[in-house]
């Protein structure tokens, strides 16, 4: 299963104390929280209000305020400088894999947000790591609960969290989706694809053009929203991030590129392609994207990594960090 429990599994879930956790929090923050949850405690399943409404989950509230305190503190956490020297910085990427990988195993929609921001938040501070170390070191290693093989993983997210979100649930799409899945070697195809389905007269685009827009609002600003196309592109560019921005950065730095040309120059590939050779055709957009990893991309993750408040903004956008 890709993420803890399915939707109308929700219901028969025993309720799970809130208060240790809160404890834990008030003692010591992420820190102290994910050695609560590693030392035998349990996160709780949290969804959408909405979701929550159908299923009859009474202390949505109390789940909410739990979840917006662990979003504050991460915020805070992104707001902050960089911890001081190597050992801190990996220590603070396993520590965000680690919560990032419970969050994913609780299921619900609001926290498989929080956990892939989790790990984007890992990521950047990995990116932190391959800057520090000259492309020598890429930080501690990714859980396998983020592995996203190809597309179809992807569609499985959609597929699976549609009963959370309220414009789709109960349209037949899930069922429809289940029945016959659409075919894509990247995500932008399998959602024109699901764009293209008929439902009930019309077609799925036509009807929920909103929701099946190709676009990646940054995850702080979704954990309140119902926004599952921009869930499920981060599920996917999670995976970009570590599995082909990461090595790109660090082969560019151990080619003896230059991060301040990189900065100053974002459109030359010319120049990009001397230092990575070869190479420059290594690092796959897939499973998002039928693309590479160009020197844009590259560009504008180093200047999130190195710019006051770019990692904070990258996760929470503009108006949140």
């Amino acid at each position: 299963m890709i993420c803890g429990f399915a939707a109308d599994e929700t219901a028969r879930l025993p309720e799970l104390p809130l208060e240790p956790l809160t404890k834990a929090l008030d003692k010591g923050g992420l820190e102290a929280l994910n050695s609560h949850l590693d030392g035998g405690g349990n996160w709780p399943r949290i969804t959408t209000d909405s979701f929550a409404a159908k299923e009859g989950i009474s202390r949505q509230e109390e789940l909410v305020l739990l979840s917006d305190r662990l979003l504050g503190l991460l915020r805070d956490r992104a707001k902050a400088a960089a911890p001081a020297n190597l050992k801190e910085v990996k220590d603070e990427a396993a520590l965000l894999f680690s919560l990032g990988d419970k969050l994913w195993q609780a299921g619900g929609y609001r926290n498989l947000a929080l956990a892939l921001l989790c790990s984007e938040f890992a990521s950047c501070r990995c990116g932190e790591i391959v800057i520090l170390t000259r492309g020598e070191d890429m930080g501690p290693a990714r859980p396998a609960t983020f592995k996203v093989r190809n597309a179809d993983d992807m569609l499985s997210l959609f597929v699976r969290e549609v009963p959370e979100v309220a414009l789709l649930a109960n349209t037949g799409l899930k069922e429809t989706l289940e029945k016959t899945p659409v075919t894509g070697d990247s995500w932008l195809e399998m959602l024109v694809a699901i764009g293209e389905i008929e439902l009930n007269g019309s077609t799925v685009g036509e009807r929920f053009y909103e929701t099946l827009v190709f676009r990646m609002r940054p995850l702080g600003a979704i954990i309140s929203r119902e926004d599952l196309a921009s869930l499920v592109i981060h599920q996917g560019w999670a995976c970009v991030i570590h599995e082909s921005l990461l090595p790109a950065l660090s082969m560019y730095l151990k080619n003896k590129g230059s991060l301040e040309q990189l900065k100053i120059d974002p459109t030359n590939e010319r120049k990009f392609e001397d230092v990575m050779k070869s190479g420059v055709f290594r690092f796959s957009t897939k499973p998002v994207l039928q693309g590479l990893v160009d020197v844009g991309r590259l560009a504008a993750f180093v200047d999130d990594l190195q710019s006051p408040g770019g990692i904070a903004k990258r996760l929470f956008g503009p108006n949140q960090g």
